[in-house]
């Protein structure tokens, strides 16, 4: 499992993160910090946050958190926003028509 996290992350499908934990749980590095994971940006361009929210809640049987659901909804359509504000700023264009030498 190490060997393909590994693999996971040199693609940025994960992120890893070193936490502070103040309990004992297993996980922990040697410098006694817990190794955290988290959707990389090319698994989230690639498959998206819903699909593996749907995913995961597969695996484990449960249903998909609706919190969660609402967040990605939320954050989708503040993206969809700014898109739409930036397709809203077009160049402007300089229109003095251009003038000719003489030939």
């Amino acid at each position: 499992i190490d060997a393909l996290l590994e693999k996971f992350v040199l693609q940025d499908y994960l992120l890893r993160d070193k936490i502070d934990e103040s309990d004992e749980s297993a996980g922990k590095s040697e410098d006694g910090k817990v190794i955290a994971y988290a959707m990389g940006p090319r698994a989230a361009m690639e498959v998206g946050r819903r699909q593996v929210v749907f995913f995961c809640s597969n695996v484990l049987d449960e249903q998909p958190d609706p919190t969660m659901l609402r967040e990605i909804d939320e954050d989708d359509e503040a993206s969809e926003e700014e898109e739409e504000e930036d397709e809203g700023e077009e160049e402007v264009v300089d229109e003095q028509p251009k003038k000719r030498g003489k030939r």
